[in-house]
């Protein structure tokens, strides 16, 4: 998933939706930061990451 995110394809409101539909906190948890952690890095990520931070921080609270 953070490579669809780095090259355009998804971004993290698309993310945001896929992690309201598993269950388990454990398994988005695992989802979300493999994808900051694919992300993070690329020399281009951290201005993705600055770029969607609210999306981001959405993201963190669901679980």
């Amino acid at each position: 998933m953070g490579k669809l995110i780095l090259f355009g394809a998804l971004d993290f409101k698309v993310v945001e939706d896929v992690l309201k539909e598993v269950d388990d906190d454990y398994y988005q948890k695992a989802i979300f930061n493999a994808g900051l952690q694919v992300i993070s890095s690329r020399p281009s990520g951290q201005a993705m990451l600055d770029s969607q931070a609210s999306d981001i921080e959405a993201c963190r609270n669901l679980f």
